[in-house]
């Protein structure tokens, strides 16, 4: 694993942020989701979901959010930090 460890946990960091934005998005369609990176596999499942009345302009933003996610962990796993 590349990069240094304040690289790293501004990408945690970043990368939790994400997270909680996607949890605030799906928490006004009444889709509660705990805390936790631990938890983005219920999430996928939701947006996924068409039975779950979303917007599709919301649904959009979520998979967009999702990938930044992934982006985000596999950065932090590999240590490919592109801000460094």
């Amino acid at each position: 694993m590349g990069g240094t460890p304040r690289g790293r946990e501004r990408l945690v960091h970043q990368r939790t942020e994400l997270v909680n934005a996607l949890r605030a998005v799906l928490y006004k369609f009444g889709q509660i989701v705990p805390q936790g990176i631990a938890h983005i596999k219920r999430i996928d499942a939701i947006i996924a979901d068409d039975g779950i009345e979303l917007p599709g302009t919301v649904r959009e933003e979520c998979r967009d959010l999702l990938v930044q996610i992934d982006e985000k962990t596999n950065h932090i796993k590999y240590g490919d930090d592109p801000t460094d």
